[in-house]
């Protein structure tokens, strides 16, 4: 068995769950289910919620996992932080956000790249990270085999083929180390670019 994880690491951000959005995912998720890994549920009561996180219940699964992450995650930049500055498309467009916003954004992708870095110390684990403003990438047939969203950035591999050399037994660790805007593959902004760059 191999677990297959689309976009399941989230932070807290600065100032926590702004709007709500996680505690409301968890709620919906318990109104239909019960957590599947018990021990987890245990170790974690009555935070138990934290068992829905990839990185914490991968200290509970026995089996492999490949979890494709966006740096910029949108939903977690929408529903966690309560940033409205982007739209919730993909790939986002973070332009309109202002100065406090874009460091807001910045310290939120440093949180889950320590997060994703956590997870891939399980050796049984791989990943693949993009610098774009992303969620979801399963649903966009294009983010998974388009250039634009090669990791990193035109050079290395998609979605696929990450998946492909997972499911063969390989570990993949492809994590893009430009920092949004740098990844203009796929960083929503028509061209122009945007003043502040982070390095």
């Amino acid at each position: 068995m191999k677990l297959i994880l689309d976009s399941g690491i989230f932070g807290l951000g600065i100032g926590g769950d702004k709007n709500g959005g996680v505690l409301e995912f968890y709620n919906l998720i318990f109104s239909e289910t019960s957590i599947p890994l018990e021990e987890c549920a245990r170790v974690f009561f009555p935070a138990k919620m934290l068992c829905f996180d990839a990185l914490v219940a991968s200290h509970f699964v026995i089996p492999p996992a490949f979890i494709m992450m966006s740096h910029y995650d949108i939903w977690g930049i929408n529903q966690i932080m309560g940033l409205k500055c982007a739209p919730y498309t993909n790939p986002a467009n973070l332009q309109d956000c202002g100065f406090i916003e874009r460091i807001r954004i910045w310290l939120y992708r440093q949180e889950l790249e320590l997060r994703m870095n956590q997870f891939r110390l399980y050796k049984k684990n791989s990943i693949w990270a993009i610098s774009c403003s992303f969620h979801s990438f399963l649903k966009f047939q294009d983010a998974t085999i388009n250039d634009d969203y090669r990791v990193p950035a035109r050079t290395g591999i998609t979605i696929v083929e990450g998946l492909e050399r997972f499911l063969k037994g390989k570990r993949t660790i492809a994590i893009d180390r430009a920092k949004y805007p740098n990844n203009r593959a796929c960083n929503g902004i028509p061209s122009g670019g945007w003043n502040l760059q982070y390095e």
